[in-house]
């Protein structure tokens, strides 16, 4: 059974370092850390904000450090809870009215596995951008097959796929997976996402 709620979040260098709550989910110890924002040119020009570009906001949810994008295609997990970032939302087109709309959904025991029992971690891929994944893994994680699936239409190339990775638990306890999505010749590309599993 999943719960998910949408919200936002003003881009806002005042909020570093405050505590947030999210209604639905006040277990949560969430920490703003900081932002970037591309949409806008400072407060003091003149310039209004575009529509087109990338907001990130990272957080510290729970002790770990995520960064949330307007733009992501796949789930940063976190316990039972999965984030996205969806959007972009300028109001007025100010600066002061900035946010990142994004997700938050828990999953009871969506990643708990036994020992021994594979399970999926899968990713929107395209290769022919020079962008690719590879994870990294815990000692108690072992990786049983890597595979790409194109879903271009016949005749038609580029268009992506999806990058799925089947893993097993080989250790019991909490499990941390980094998977790391960038262009190999170019760390500054690189997005981290971290996915934490439970092993019983």
């Amino acid at each position: 059974m999943c719960e998910r709620q949408e919200y936002q979040l003003l881009i806002d260098d005042n909020l570093n370092g405050q505590k947030l709550e999210f209604g639905k989910f006040p277990e949560l110890d969430i920490t703003y850390i900081k932002n970037e924002n591309n949409l806008c040119p400072s407060y003091y020009s003149k310039a209004n904000c575009i529509q087109n570009g990338n907001l990130s906001i990272t957080l510290k949810i729970n002790d770990h450090i995520i960064t949330l994008k307007s733009d992501m295609k796949n789930d940063m997990i976190i316990d039972n809870y999965k984030f996205r970032g969806l959007k972009a939302l300028v109001k007025n087109k100010s600066k002061k009215e900035t946010y990142i709309v994004f997700s938050i959904e828990k999953c009871e025991n969506k990643n708990v596995y036994n020992l021994y029992q594979p399970f999926i971690l899968e990713f929107h891929d395209n290769p022919s951008t020079g962008y690719s994944w590879k994870l990294e893994l815990p000692e108690g994680i072992k990786m049983i097959k890597e595979s790409h699936s194109n879903r271009c239409q016949e005749g038609i190339t580029g268009c992506g796929g999806m990058r799925t990775f089947v893993l097993e638990g080989i250790k019991k306890g909490e499990q941390k997976i980094i998977a790391i999505n960038g262009r190999p010749w170019d760390p500054s590309t690189n997005t981290k996402y971290e996915y934490l599993y439970q092993i019983v």
